[in-house]
């Protein structure tokens, strides 16, 4: 049997009687009880907080795989249906968004966005309104301060 100290009289005490100390006569059981149980707070404490840490890596690595995900997925989706390469999608992308910063160049100049295509034009007439592949027009939503341009023919849409 191992021997244990008593917390009252610190005494080595090989052998208890009742839970109790035979030198002293102090309880033995629940000193010994409430250090061990202060040590097992501890790695309680210490398993909840890297099981905490654990999960929220998880997540944000989730999260950012799940939307990584749907861009390829958008993307590819887009080539498909069209059965264009993915080239093409990227010379409309870069299109949009020269077609997007004219209409910020626009709110700067007149303080608000374009409300269609002439009078886009009419302040930059270099200007393709249209997918270079398909000759389709980009579909423009204006709400707020908010621009939505969309490419019928690759499913591309780009938000500023």
């Amino acid at each position: 049997m191992r021997s244990q100290t008593c917390p009252s009289c610190g005494h080595e005490v090989h052998e208890k009687i009742n839970n109790r100390c035979p030198f002293c006569g102090a309880e033995m059981g629940r000193a010994i009880t409430a250090a061990a149980s202060g040590g097992a707070r501890k790695n309680a404490r210490a398993a909840l907080v890297v099981a905490s840490l654990v999960l929220m890596l998880a997540g944000g690595l989730f999260s950012y795989l799940v939307a990584e995900r749907d861009v390829e997925v958008v993307r590819s989706e887009a080539t498909s249906e069209t059965g264009q390469t993915s080239g093409s999608s990227r010379v409309c992308e870069r299109n949009m968004t020269v077609v997007l910063d004219a209409q910020e160049e626009f709110m700067v100049t007149n303080g608000r966005y374009a409300s269609d295509a002439t009078e886009l034009l009419d302040s930059r007439s270099e200007l393709e309104l249209s997918c270079p592949m398909s000759d389709k027009p980009y579909e423009m939503t204006i709400q707020g301060d908010v621009i939505r341009l969309v490419c019928p023919s690759h499913g591309l849409s780009q938000i500023r």
